[in-house]
């Protein structure tokens, strides 16, 4: 049976490496899902990951943080309900638009109305502490 993970608390990531324009690019995308037919798919269309809070999933606590690897697509399930799904191992995180960061929802605003701001506007503490935990010399989100 495959696990029904459930993010709370979600934002997307990005590391500096693929720029803001990757950024926006996929935000954009991702705003378009408002405008969709429910179980509409569409491919990301740069890199970004999946990070928050995490339940119902093998190998981890409820409430851990959890950071995905790249994000292939993202399936509209309903008005509210969405559907990530990775790109390594195609496993699936459902997510509410609600229950998205503060963060998250001021990119998604902003970004419909072509106003998007400078990289590290949109940080929020869930992004910091992923520095500590990957690592690499590039793991700088905007």
């Amino acid at each position: 049976m495959e696990d029904r993970a459930i993010v709370k608390n979600w934002t997307l990531a990005f590391n500096a490496l693929h720029g803001v324009k990757n950024r926006d690019e996929c935000a954009m995308m991702l705003s378009q899902l408002f405008m969709v037919p429910d179980g509409s798919r569409i491919e990301m269309p740069g890199v970004c990951f999946l990070s928050g809070k995490v339940s119902c999933k093998d190998g981890y606590e409820d409430g851990n943080t959890i950071m995905t690897s790249f994000i292939k697509s993202v399936e509209k399930i309903n008005a509210d309900d969405i559907c990530f799904t990775t790109a390594s191992n195609e496993n699936k995180y459902y997510c509410s638009f609600t229950d998205s960061c503060p963060e998250m929802r001021r990119l998604l605003k902003d970004v419909i109305k072509g106003k998007t701001k400078e990289p590290g506007f949109y940080l929020n503490k869930v992004l910091y502490d992923y520095n500590f935990i990957i690592k690499p010399s590039w793991a700088k989100y905007i």
